[in-house]
């Protein structure tokens, strides 16, 4: 059996580091700070930036956007808190199945992430948003799926987690702190 797994709020908790990056960007682009609580991690930071800033011009996300990815490629992505025995947990199952991830976050801080745990070499393959055509979580399922024939099972905390499972008529497990 083929696990998925997605990272942001089911491997690690990354609210820290999104949370100084977001505020680095918005104070650099805006001038001002905003409240964290509205954030919800997990969904693609334009998706974020839009929940906070309802009304903010495409342009203005993409500006903030990129204040964002200097901060967290280069500081934010090693401000993490990894929950407890998940490390123990993939090195146990990996005798068992093939492990993936299928997260939300861009390849350069996710392999700085796994290899920072020293996890990245138990995932056979790491599939992030925005490769290979992936927009959302589903297509990345999707793209799984579709290289063997296998029973893959999803193991995630959002929405966006069950969604993908859902549409990709695969079983999903919920991982909840």
């Amino acid at each position: 059996m083929n696990l998925i797994f997605d990272l942001d709020g089911t491997l690690i908790d990354s609210r820290p580091g999104i949370v100084e990056s977001l505020l680095f960007a918005t104070s650099k682009t805006l001038g001002v700070s905003f409240n964290t609580d509205l954030l919800q991690i997990g969904p693609p930071i334009k998706v974020m930036i839009k929940q906070v800033f309802p009304g903010a011009s495409d342009k203005l996300v993409e500006e903030i956007v990129g204040h964002f990815r200097e901060h967290y490629d280069s500081i934010g992505w090693g401000i993490y808190n990894v929950y407890p025995n998940v490390k123990d947990v993939l090195e146990i199952l990996k005798e068992e199945n093939i492990l993936f991830i299928a997260t939300n976050k861009p390849k350069k801080p996710t392999k700085k992430i796994l290899q920072h745990m020293g996890v990245a070499h138990l995932f056979k393959e790491i599939v992030c948003h925005g490769e290979n055509m992936c927009q959302n979580k589903t297509d990345m399922v999707r793209g799984l799926k579709e290289e063997s024939d296998v029973v893959y099972k999803m193991i995630g905390d959002s929405n966006d987690d069950l969604f993908a499972a859902h549409d990709n008529d695969i079983d999903f497990i919920e991982c909840t702190y």
